[in-house]
């Protein structure tokens, strides 16, 4: 966050990428987006090495340094050491609402990963979601087990929470459900944003050890259908459903369980559009579905995404005149709410 915030305030793009990359897949965006500098911690300093050979330039390399100087090889920077050396009255660059702010790669699962160019206003685009489905309030305090390499970690439970004026945990170690249950105990956590994949693990562990901390009040999960065990196994807890979110890089978040809703949660559907966001079922054509159909959203104001970097053709092959096709299908269950079906693999 420290990287990224200091970009932004200069006018430079900030590129994010996943610790758990492989050397192809880290060198694929690399090359894609050629930053010109890299900040890495030291515990995956090696995983960039291995995919140095393979880059086409050289960007200057800033290590986030360990105890007695681990990861820090030749010809590298010390993030902290150069901090240190300049001032820290450095000009704000005044950048514009639709300028790049970042470039993040989508995860390559509908064919090769796209450079998403995401402005700076989309710390507006996600407001409605986090205003409306945490609805966090200044005696919050947020816990996300999302990765800031993607948009749901860097800027949903991230930049947008503080963005808020709300606290939150920046957590930097691995997942051990155990250690998760101890820190919502010590720093008093009343709110809880993970996947599901992440939530089973943290209920077994719970169910084992008495439950969950005290001051947990409610969740939200993100990036793989909720389904119903998982569901019903929080509810044991007696604290509010989790309520699901569905959204994209380039999308931002549009559809989700609201909060203060008066109905319980639908596992594996999503009961709401968010507010600000007007989206149907299409076919491939554009054509409004009734019952099943790819997710659409109509042109929004302010959309997460304003193109792919260098792929002008692929990005205009999502667009059916002023609806922007997800590529998610989905259909709608007799009280109108919205199930993710499966993935389609978009022509784009």
């Amino acid at each position: 966050y420290i990287a990224a915030l200091a970009a932004w305030r200069s006018g430079v793009i900030y590129m994010p990428l996943f610790v758990g990359f492989g050397p192809d897949a880290l060198a694929e965006r690399l090359n894609g987006g050629e930053p010109k500098a890299i900040v890495v911690d030291h515990r995956y300093r090696d995983a960039f090495e291995s995919a140095r050979h393979l880059l086409t330039g050289d960007p200057h390399v800033y290590t986030v340094v360990g105890g007695r100087g681990g990861g820090l090889l030749a010809g590298d920077r010390s993030f902290w050491a150069e901090i240190d050396r300049h001032p820290a009255d450095t000009p704000v660059l005044h950048t514009a609402a639709d300028e790049p702010a970042t470039l993040i790669y989508t995860s390559g699962t509908t064919g090769p990963p796209k450079g998403c160019i995401q402005p700076h206003h989309l710390l507006l685009t996600i407001q409605p979601f986090l205003r409306h489905t945490f609805a966090l309030q200044p005696s919050d305090m947020l816990f996300s087990g999302a990765n800031p390499g993607w948009s749901y970690g860097l800027y949903t439970t991230g930049i947008g929470v503080m963005a808020l004026g709300c606290p939150r945990v920046v957590y930097t170690g691995d997942f051990k459900p155990a250690d998760w249950l101890r820190i919502f105990e010590e720093e008093r956590v009343t709110y809880v944003a993970a996947a599901p994949s992440a939530f089973r693990q943290l209920v077994k562990v719970a169910q084992r050890s008495g439950g969950l901390p005290p001051d947990i009040r409610g969740a939200t999960s993100a990036g793989e259908p909720l389904d119903r065990p998982l569901v019903e196994a929080w509810r044991q807890f007696g604290v509010a459903d989790i309520q699901d979110g569905y959204g994209q890089s380039e999308s931002a978040m549009s559809l989700a369980n609201l909060a203060h809703s008066k109905e319980p949660v639908v596992p594996g559907a999503l009961s709401s559009v968010v507010p600000g966001f007007d989206v149907a079922l299409v076919d491939d054509d554009g054509n409004l579905q009734d019952e099943q159909g790819i997710i659409a959203l109509r042109k929004p104001r302010y959309q997460a995404s304003v193109g792919y970097w260098n792929a002008q053709q692929q990005w205009d092959a999502r667009w059916r005149g002023e609806w922007f096709l997800t590529g998610d299908v989905a259909r709608r269950d007799e009280e109108g709410r919205e199930r993710r079906r499966n993935h389609f693999p978009n022509k784009a």
